[in-house]
């Protein structure tokens, strides 16, 4: 399998169905986001955008590698990559705090995504791919005792004239190809 093929494996995973809050998936970081891909004001006032960052691999034999008769490979290759999913969250501050809401209302819609989103990981380990396709296994950890997925979240800021809450995330999680080479 090629990294394009594990990628788009990710991403398809995470957009069929899609997950309730992201608004779109990207390949990786794309270079511009225009500010309509948000489609806060139909969402509730909130949104998010992902994409999926390959961050590393790293590869072990499994078998002894070798040709058949015909000249095809015949030893088999784990390859462990570690995965970034990115979610960048936007909240609008509504002009006036309806009435029950705080000024940290802005972090329920997000915890939902994020919870959605570890949900969708540990639905299935080969991310739809089934047995035989491009993934293996994933979201299962490295296969040393670590942890399936890592989440790390940065400070919430404003925007310039603090009418939307942005807050970045990242959930980390390693995939597994077992590959013929």
């Amino acid at each position: 399998m090629s990294e394009a093929t594990v990628r788009a494996a990710i991403v398809k995973f995470f957009t069929t169905p899609p997950i309730t809050g992201i608004q779109d998936v990207y390949n990786d970081e794309p270079w511009f986001l225009d500010g309509g891909k948000w489609t806060l004001q139909d969402n509730g006032g909130w949104g998010a955008i992902a994409y999926v960052h390959l961050d590393s691999s790293a590869e072990t034999r499994l078998t002894v590698g070798g040709a058949n008769a015909q000249g095809t490979p015949t030893g088999q290759v784990n390859i462990l990559h570690t995965v970034s999913l990115l979610i960048q969250y936007q909240y609008l501050i509504p002009a006036n705090l309806p009435t029950g809401s705080r000024e940290d209302a802005w972090v329920g819609p997000i915890d939902y995504i994020i919870d959605a989103a570890k949900t969708r990981i540990r639905s299935d380990p080969t991310f739809g791919t089934g047995a035989g396709g491009a993934i293996y296994q994933a979201g299962q950890g490295d296969g040393q005792g670590g942890p399936h997925i890592r989440q790390t979240r940065d400070l919430p800021v404003l925007n310039a004239n603090r009418s939307k809450v942005l807050n970045w995330n990242r959930l980390e999680f390693d995939v597994r190809e077992i590959i013929t080479a």
